[in-house]
């Protein structure tokens, strides 16, 4: 095994303050978190995708916690000093802020993860906000659409944009951009918008101007 520490939370903001990349995978099991944990992947996700992935399922819907739980297990295991994130998968947190912190919780106790990811505009900023109070660090999704979304089944087709940039402090026609680097490789080019995430998951929407709101 490597001899690596473990990666925290102020090891990420570190290298995003010295304009190291922060390397970020998905993984859903022990043989594949383990190589990653040899090439020294800093951060790992356990996406609901395992449920086309792993499960052999349509999309993400079916699946529940103890999917999640279990693969998130078997990920910590192969991956001892990765940043784990669990992603939170469909109504274990939608339905009030109860069940949020307490199915982020299990992420936390069960599965010994780092922090969760939940997806959702303003509609879910009170369950961040309520999982953040609780003391579990967590991560928002800003995905451009979100085929297995609820949205989905009611409109007939995927949104442009799910959840609306306008959710997250954009003006209309706005994208965040990563900041763009010749000696940053491709996969990390997302470095500068999960730090931003993170900063919203702490402390609420941006309300600064919109070349602030940027990211570039």
């Amino acid at each position: 095994m490597t001899d690596r520490k473990k990666v925290t939370i102020r090891t990420l903001f570190e290298k995003a303050a010295k304009g190291e990349p922060i390397s970020w995978l998905t993984s859903y099991d022990y043989p594949t978190a383990y190589f990653q944990e040899q090439a020294e992947i800093d951060m790992l996700l356990v996406g609901d995708s395992l449920g086309m992935t792993m499960l052999g399922y349509d999309g993400t819907l079916p699946v529940t916690m103890e999917d999640m739980i279990r693969h998130t297990q078997a990920v910590r295991r192969g991956a001892p000093t990765a940043f784990l994130v669990g992603d939170m998968p469909y109504m274990s947190y939608q339905a009030s802020t109860e069940s949020a912190v307490l199915n982020a919780g299990r992420f936390m106790a069960e599965a010994s993860c780092d922090a969760i990811k939940l997806e959702g505009g303003q509609a879910m900023a009170d369950r961040m906000r309520a999982i953040v109070s609780a003391g579990i660090p967590a991560v928002a999704c800003v995905p451009s659409f979100q085929l297995e979304s609820p949205l989905l089944a009611t409109s007939g087709s995927p949104p442009r944009a799910w959840p609306p940039w306008e959710d997250f402090g954009f003006r209309d026609g706005e994208r965040p951009r990563p900041k763009r680097s010749s000696t940053m490789p491709k996969p990390w080019k997302k470095q500068a918008l999960f730090a931003s995430c993170w900063k919203w998951s702490r402390t609420g929407l941006p309300r600064s101007s919109p070349s602030e709101r940027k990211i570039a």
